[in-house]
């Protein structure tokens, strides 16, 4: 299996749940800044098989906030072992669980910890 195509954040899909909770929680507010800096947005409901999309290189990233491990875990195991980068950052009262480009990770991080106390 060819490795993860490294591309940023801008020029890639990023894969997410959403529900009405995070449109009316203060402390999600960051993860509509990340979605604003993708190319595209997908929405499946499912984090395994958004994160196998990630490991096969049909989407740029993944992230989901306080992730349950069942769904964490087996595809953080795929991407990693396709080349890609996988982290668990801690901001704004949330772990965000994020997988992918190892770009695309990096400049979600960095905007998700921005700002956070």
């Amino acid at each position: 299996m060819p490795a993860i195509p490294d591309v940023p954040l801008g020029s890639g899909a990023v894969a997410t749940f959403l529900n009405a909770s995070h449109l009316r929680e203060r402390a999600t507010a960051p993860l509509f800044a990340l979605l604003g800096a993708a190319a595209t947005i997908r929405i499946s409901g499912s984090g395994s098989c958004d994160l196998a999309d990630v490991a096969a290189g049909r989407t740029a990233l993944w992230v989901q906030t306080d992730c349950a491990d069942w769904d964490w875990l087996p595809g953080r195991a795929l991407v990693e072992g396709a080349g890609g980068a996988a982290e668990v950052v801690r901001a704004h009262g949330h772990g965000w669980h994020l997988a992918g480009a190892p770009t695309a990770v990096r400049e979600a991080a960095a905007l998700l910890r921005a700002g956070s106390a």
